[in-house]
């Protein structure tokens, strides 16, 4: 059984990913000013030092790999990317085959249909832990 860990500012790195602002017209389970105003405040915390990747798939370039590799931490947080069902899900489960434990922030992120958003919404509590299982 995964035993619960608390998250440990020493040990966490936050990860603002795939910024595609042109995937932003293919959420529906935001009213559009919503989301759009959710991913703009969180993108400006990646203001700070971040290594600029290419835009498809980060996950998949050495370079980005290493990036995250070097910083050493192991509880990451997924703190905003376009479409949870693709691109939170693929680099989640990435993150979680490197070792990592994976949070999700769902404020920042969407999906193209509210079924798919409702289907997702018990993966986010427990899913990804299980995962790791």
């Amino acid at each position: 059984m995964l035993k619960y860990q608390r998250l440990n500012k020493n040990n966490t790195l936050l990860l603002i990913v795939n910024q595609q602002t042109a995937l932003m017209n293919v959420v529906r389970d935001f009213e559009p000013d919503e989301f759009r105003t959710n991913v703009l405040a969180h993108s400006e915390l990646a203001a700070k030092t971040v290594p600029n990747g290419p835009l498809l798939p980060s996950r998949e370039n050495l370079e980005s790999i290493e990036a995250v590799k070097a910083e050493g931490k192991k509880q990451i947080i997924i703190l905003s990317t376009i479409t949870t069902d693709v691109c939170a899900t693929f680099l989640a489960l990435s993150l979680i085959e490197e070792g990592c434990e994976v949070w999700h922030n769902a404020d920042a992120s969407g999906a193209a249909s509210l079924r798919t958003a409702h289907g997702r919404r018990p993966m986010t509590a427990y899913a990804m832990l299980a995962l790791k299982c």
